[in-house]
């Protein structure tokens, strides 16, 4: 059987965040992960729009994976898979004190991109998991670097696509609880991207 390749990715350092949650969940999933059928790559994304916009398309080409899941940092205190990811608006300033040109991800491209995935039951199956974090959807990845990398992996149009924003460390939540939480969702994801 061929090995499915799996693309995590998180972020880097920024502002108030000098350790990121997203990243540390991440490598925490890399840890857990035991299936041998799917090999999963996982990725530090810097907080530049620049960088996800040359980075995403050469992880496309470089490891030409089935599933992208990206991880980014919130203030919820749930997990929550994100539905869209937009095109315009991107007035806040990244790490190096940029914003992206015309502040869209791709010129000329669609106003929104939905993922594929029906997150109403990716939530339904996570609830008959004995969890003790709770998952919710939104229809908005908040128009900074988290909707900047979801629209431009969703764009490529080579992979299913979803971004999860997970709470800060330990607020209510542990590095263990997020990454088995997370571990969990990313395994339902694949169940469904097979059916």
């Amino acid at each position: 059987m061929e090995q499915q390749t799996v693309l995590l990715t998180g972020f880097g350092p920024f502002y108030n965040h000098p350790v990121n949650a997203s990243w540390e969940i991440v490598k925490g999933i890399k840890q857990l992960w035991s299936n041998q059928v799917v090999k999963l790559e996982i990725r530090e994304i810097p907080v530049v729009y620049s960088e996800v916009s040359s980075r995403v398309p050469d992880l496309y080409g470089e490891l030409r994976p089935s599933l992208c899941v990206h991880f980014g940092v919130s203030g919820y205190k749930a997990i929550t898979l994100e539905s869209q990811g937009k095109n315009e608006g991107y007035e806040l300033l990244d790490v190096a004190g940029q914003t992206p040109p015309h502040s869209t991800c791709v010129k000329g491209g669609p106003h929104c991109i939905k993922t594929d995935f029906d997150l109403d039951l990716i939530c339904s199956k996570y609830g008959e998991t004995e969890t003790e974090v709770d998952v919710a959807t939104s229809c908005d990845a908040g128009r900074y670097l988290c909707d900047f990398l979801y629209y431009t992996s969703l764009h490529q149009r080579g992979a299913h696509v979803l971004f999860v924003h997970v709470p800060p460390l330990n607020n209510p939540y542990s590095i263990e609880q997020l990454a088995t939480a997370c571990k969990r969702i990313v395994e339902i994801l694949i169940e469904e991207e097979g059916s």
